[in-house]
């Protein structure tokens, strides 16, 4: 990026972002040849704790992570 500022403001963006979780969608912002994807926390796959022991809530929070990625939800 150039450095110059967006022409859009923070209010704009949280606005954006925050219909596109009550949408069930993904914001994704090309600048030049730069694409910003964002995700909500509560979308992003948390880190097991032990790969080789998850918890059931690990289990949980991924299977319902692979559900939304692929459609099933």
């Amino acid at each position: 990026m150039t450095g110059q500022p967006l022409k859009i403001t923070q209010p704009q963006v949280e606005a954006i972002a925050k219909g596109a979780v009550k949408a069930g969608c993904r914001v994704e912002i090309k600048i030049g040849d730069v694409i910003v994807t964002l995700v909500p926390n509560s979308l992003v796959p948390a880190i097991v704790s032990d790969p080789n022991n998850p918890t059931e809530e690990e289990l949980d929070r991924e299977l319902d992570a692979f559900k939304r990625k692929h459609g099933y939800v």
